[in-house]
C-alpha cells in the first residue's frame, strides 16, 4: 500500500527469505537501481523513500512530485508534517 513503512527485516525476509544473513548493503543496492530505472524511464526516485532507521515507503507519483517542488522551492509549502506510521515488520 502507497505511504506504508516496510522495515528492513521485512523486505529482506520477503525478498531473499525467512532468515536470511544480508547485511543491508545487498537491499541498499537494490533500492538504488530502483531508484535509478524511475529516474531513466522518466519517473520521480523519490517515489521510494528512505525511513532512516526503519526502512523504506513507496510513495505515489503526484505527492513524490509535489514533494520535490516542496524542497526546491518551487512549489507552495504548506507546513504540514505527515504522520508518523508504524513500520510493517517492526
Amino acid at each position: 500500500m502507497p505511504g506504508q513503512v516496510l522495515s528492513h527485516s521485512y523486505l529482506n525476509d520477503r525478498v531473499w527469505g525467512y532468515g536470511s544473513m544480508t547485511d543491508g548493503t545487498l537491499l541498499k543496492g537494490h533500492i538504488s537501481a530502483i531508484r535509478r530505472k524511475l529516474r531513466d524511464a522518466g519517473g520521480q526516485e523519490e517515489m521510494v523513500r528512505t525511513v532512516h532507521g526503519v526502512g523504506y515507503s513507496l510513495i505515489p507519483r503526484d505527492q513524490a512530485a509535489a514533494d520535490a517542488e516542496d524542497m526546491t522551492g518551487d512549489g507552495a509549502a504548506d507546513g504540514d508534517t505527515p504522520p508518523q506510521r508504524r513500520a510493517v515488520g517492526s
